[in-house]
């Protein structure tokens, strides 16, 4: 949940549009405070460490999904814009690579199972992507003129 804050956060406060390549396939973000309790609870078992966890959010979520939480408009992005664009910042052809990979992996709807593993693992429930949207409202809130009239939410 938190690379939405360094990757998504400030477009969307720059154009209200929530630009990403991976459609409406479903992910199963984690909050990286769930995965840091993990560790702890991990670290602190007793039993021998012979198995491995997969660590999920509470359940599976799509982009779509957070834009209608924030209130501002969804985008699919084709992956060659979005290499184009990685490109023009700056990033490494490795990291590019990495990054065209790691979209089509996720648009195909390959990291949307949920697991109960937080919860086994710390025996509280994982974080939802609404309380993580909600706490974080400020970084998305639309800070331009042409960011505040392209939000769905108008204020009043």
């Amino acid at each position: 949940m938190q690379n939405l804050l360094e990757t998504a956060a400030p477009a969307v406060s720059r154009t209200g549009v929530l630009s990403a390549p991976f459609g409406d396939a479903p992910i199963a973000m984690i909050d990286a405070r769930d995965v840091a309790a993990c560790v702890v609870a991990a670290l602190l078992d007793d039993r021998p460490a012979d198995r491995a966890w997969h660590l999920t959010g509470p359940r599976p979520i799509t982009f779509p999904s957070i834009t209608a939480h924030l209130g501002v408009r969804h985008a699919t992005v084709p992956l060659r814009f979005t290499a184009a664009a990685l490109r023009r910042r700056g990033v490494p052809a490795p990291a590019v690579e990495h990054s065209l990979r790691m979209a089509a992996y996720l648009a195909a709807g390959a990291d949307g199972a949920v697991t109960d593993h937080v919860r086994r693992l710390t025996g509280a429930p994982p974080r939802t992507i609404e309380a993580f949207l909600d706490e974080h409202r400020d970084a998305f809130a639309p800070a331009t003129p042409i960011a505040r009239l392209l939000s769905t939410k108008k204020a009043a």
